[in-house]
């Protein structure tokens, strides 16, 4: 089992998608706009508040929100009450990962490795397209808040991770397929 190279590819595509969650996906850099009287007040570009009275200050606070499939990591006070974390995130991450031990542990039934390591593609594809589609709404839910401007996005290790385990799965699938090849051809020479 360990002297195939697939093996090594899929122990690493596990750990990948393992560590993954734990990572941050999309960091989000705000700019917080806080009124002490909570009046709407224009800023001017050169950021003069000569026309601000001393009980209307106006100060700006620069945050930086963390989303990470496993929750949300930093200033969350800029978020509306009413927003609720999507907690069954973490799910793809975990069935990416059973379905890659049971295709390590199948390893006499090449025909059903590469069943699995075809429906881990679905699996982590869904898992990649779902975490986009959710942090593109946490910036739709960022921008409707009326004092929060978005500076800059970054997405992390956490996706990286989720993007670099592909080619581990693809070769592994290519390793099970060529040794499914080698011992169909064995055994039309017998």
């Amino acid at each position: 089992m360990l002297q195939r190279i697939q093996t090594i590819y899929i122990i690493v595509f596990a750990i990948l998608l393992f560590a993954s969650p734990f990572f941050v996906f999309i960091q989000f850099d705000v700019k917080h706009t806080v009124i002490q009287n909570e009046l709407n007040v224009n800023i001017n570009s050169d950021n003069s508040n000569s026309d601000l009275n001393e009980d209307e200050k106006l100060y700006v606070e620069l945050k930086q929100m963390s989303f990470l499939p496993t929750g949300l990591k930093g200033d969350k006070i800029i978020l509306p009450s009413d927003y609720t974390f999507p907690k069954y995130m973490i799910l793809g991450y975990l069935v990416a990962v059973s379905f890659s031990i049971l295709m390590l542990v199948n390893f006499k039934n090449r025909s059903k490795q590469l069943r699995f390591g075809k429906l881990l593609y679905l699996i982590v594809f869904l898992t990649m397209s779902y975490m986009i589609v959710e942090s593109y709404n946490m910036k739709l839910v960022l921008d409707d808040q009326k004092n929060v401007e978005i500076l800059n996005e970054v997405y992390h290790v956490g996706f990286y991770m989720l993007i670099s385990s592909i080619p581990f799965l693809f070769l592994a699938n290519r390793g099970i397929k060529k040794d499914d090849d080698l011992v169909k051809s064995l055994d039309r020479l017998r």
